[in-house]
């Protein structure tokens, strides 16, 4: 997965003409069906720890579940 992001460059393109590489040194690359996965993998992961750290109610409202924090 790391090498997938490692070295990775864009270029910014005005009024058609396009800079020369920049290194990426944070963040992710848009467009990357890869990226969208991991994001997921990963907000997967904070809210389960975060649900374990949170006391609230559950509260049904029809069909719609929602938790309320004290």
């Amino acid at each position: 997965m790391k090498s997938l992001n490692e070295d990775a460059t864009s270029k910014i393109q005005i009024n058609g003409h396009c800079s020369r590489p920049i290194q990426i040194r944070s963040s992710i690359r848009q467009g990357c069906p890869l990226n969208v996965i991991l994001f997921s993998l990963t907000l997967n992961s904070l809210v389960y720890r975060l649900s374990r750290h949170i006391n609230g109610r559950q509260i049904n409202a029809g069909q719609t579940h929602m938790m309320v924090t004290a």
